[in-house]
């Protein structure tokens, strides 16, 4: 849009949204809350035009000199506020709440408090009844602990808050009456419920920390989800066989004894014996224990990723073109493999563990290049031609791989690149795989599709190109400030599957180094996402019919199901395929799901 496309708006109509964003260069996270602004002036006006652009050039400008790139420190990156106690519940030593996770305990429908009620809230003991709540600064109510183990399992946390402000983790008095449960690192289990409706209880590790000058117990639930690759380290260190292993990852995964039983077709007396054999050779008495011992193992596998200090980046794989271009490539999953070029989104073709363990366990060689402008990947000019000229360039990567032909998987702002490698390269692809694609918007009635702060800032890349120029030096500025959280929490508003997501430390890790590889050398790279995720690049999906699938998570919220039903019909495609319990972040969320369907393309 230029000046004269409509009404020219004066000097005063932009004049505070100009002079906030020049304001905003000393603290670039205050740019988050002139998306609003700009969206304003653009309905007041009719059209902003572009006779701001010279100073949002301007800004961004002067933003190259304040905050270099290349000089930026990207350790500290976050996605996600840290607060002084990371957990799902922290309790002072009296058991009042001091802080809660409201997801956790979501069950309570409504029950929870954020402490501004009546003030009521008795001991737990003084039976509070079912209606008592989760609430801050106020006692636990009595549904939280087991009622078998109440009195032991408060005992063991009194004793683990007594260990705490004693400064060491063997202090414990042998002669208290307490059975023990407090691990050599100041940690136990323990199970505890949800709601007043929740009848099995879920588990949590609990561990004595230091708050101000107090002391306190920090409550985190135990995520007892299966994993393979966890799960073989668990079997190698224990020396099970792989019956004590599936019966390990049954009762793990929540069935019972006599549902293993049923599904080995032995009788339930042979499945105890089972167990009891399991027992024995883990030195254990119950089934509740072998859960506490593989919650513990798992934990003790991650505790050595937590350090994030280590951010130190360079990709070890580099094509060197014909023509005098580079293409950078990560590999994944099995090495013999079959092969799967994976086209990333705007953080890389970094993957975590997980994902990597799937794309092993599926038999698949993951191949993903870093897109032009990322990392040691060359590029041409940043905009919508920037996809078709990569498609003819990975062709060459191929050859140099002795790749004939492999599947395609992109994900999220990487499908308009995937769209073009499966139009120019058909004959190079058993299928094109867009797992959580991000859509073109083609018309206005789309914009209901996308929750609110996403549609305010499709329509700013739109309206005022310039602008979302300078708001993205100003996002990728906070990166190095510490101050990245913010621009997550906005653009995530009201979006919990993808701020759960991108909260995990293995993506924050992932989300460091990329920036450390990509960012020093410019920002091209992610001015390119931003051109063509913001493009009508509708095109690059027509005539691709049954040669493209989607996959879409049901609580994707860039893509929602519906959105992606309608342009499914819109573009001639295959209907998509809708993947549970996931978000936009789909191989993130649900990667034996995502892979089995890819490694089912080969056959």
């Amino acid at each position: 849009m230029t000046a004269n496309s409509g009404p020219v708006p004066s000097a005063a109509d932009l004049q505070g949204v100009v002079a906030k964003a020049y304001a905003a260069i000393a603290e670039p996270q205050s740019f988050v809350p002139l998306l609003n602004e700009m969206i304003a002036a653009d309905e007041k006006l009719g059209g902003i035009g572009d006779v701001a652009d010279m100073h949002f050039e301007n800004a961004e400008a002067i933003f190259d000199k304040v905050y270099p790139l290349a000089d930026a420190d990207y350790s500290t990156m976050l996605t996600h506020l840290e607060q002084d106690l990371e957990c799902d519940l922290a309790l002072d030593q009296d058991f009042r709440v001091l802080t809660a996770n409201l997801r956790i305990f979501e069950g309570n429908a409504g029950a929870i408090s954020d402490g501004s009620g009546d003030g009521s809230g008795d001991y737990p003991g003084d039976d509070p009844g079912e209606s008592a709540a989760i609430e801050r600064e106020k006692y636990v109510p009595e549904w939280l602990f087991d009622p078998i183990s109440k009195s032991e399992d408060q005992a063991r946390l009194r004793q683990m808050i007594g260990q705490n402000a004693k400064g060491q983790s063997d202090a414990a008095s042998k002669d208290d009456g307490v059975d023990g449960g407090v691990d050599e690192g100041g940690r136990m289990f323990l199970r505890l419920f949800t709601s007043p409706r929740d009848e099995t209880g879920r588990w949590f590790s609990a561990q004595g920390v230091t708050v101000g000058d107090g002391h306190a117990i920090a409550l985190q639930a135990v995520r007892l989800r299966w994993d393979e690759r966890r799960a073989d380290a668990f079997g190698q260190a224990f020396k099970l066989t792989d019956t004590e292993l599936a019966l390990t990852q049954h009762l793990v995964t929540g069935g019972t004894t006599r549902e293993f039983a049923e599904t080995r077709g032995r009788s339930v007396g042979t499945a105890r014996n089972q167990l009891k054999a399991l027992q024995r050779k883990l030195t254990i008495n119950s089934k509740e224990q072998l859960l506490l011992l593989y919650a513990g193992f798992i934990h003790s596998l991650d505790q050595p990723e937590e350090d994030s200090t280590s951010i130190e980046y360079e990709c070890a794989n580099l094509f060197a073109e014909p023509g005098g271009g580079t293409i950078a490539w990560e590999e994944y999953g099995d090495p013999s493999g079959l092969p799967v070029l994976y086209i990333h989104a705007l953080e890389g073709p970094l993957l975590t563990a997980r994902v990597d363990a799937a794309a092993r366990q599926a038999g698949l060689r993951i191949i993903g290049p870093w897109r032009p402008h990322h990392g040691d990947t060359t590029g041409g000019e940043p905009g919508p031609q920037s996809p078709p000229e990569f498609a003819a360039r990975l062709s060459g990567l191929l050859d140099h791989l002795g790749i004939d032909r492999c599947t395609a998987l992109g994900t999220q702002a990487g499908t308009p690149f995937l769209a073009a490698f499966a139009q120019a390269q058909p004959h190079r692809i058993h299928k094109a795989i867009a797992a959580g694609p991000f859509l073109p918007i083609v018309s206005g009635d789309d914009y209901r599709f996308l929750q609110t702060r996403q549609r305010i800032h499709f329509r700013i890349a739109r309206i005022a190109p310039k602008f979302a120029r300078v708001y993205l030096r100003a996002m990728l500025a906070s990166m190095g400030t510490g101050e990245f959280h913010k621009f997550v929490d906005d653009y995530y508003d009201s979006c919990s599957r993808e701020l759960q997501t991108v909260q995990r430390p293995e993506m924050v890790r992932n989300f460091r180094r990329a920036a450390n590889y990509v960012l020093p050398r410019g920002r091209l790279g992610p001015r390119d996402t931003m051109l063509n995720w913001s493009e009508k690049w509708g095109d690059l999906l027509m005539g691709l019919g049954d040669r493209l699938t989607m996959l879409v998570g049901d609580q994707d919220s860039n893509t929602p199901p519906e959105f992606a039903r309608l342009s499914a019909d819109r573009f001639g495609l295959e209907q998509p395929q809708i993947i549970e319990d996931a978000g936009s972040f789909l191989i993130e969320d649900q990667p034996r799901a995502v892979f089995e369907i890819v490694r089912s393309t080969f056959d």
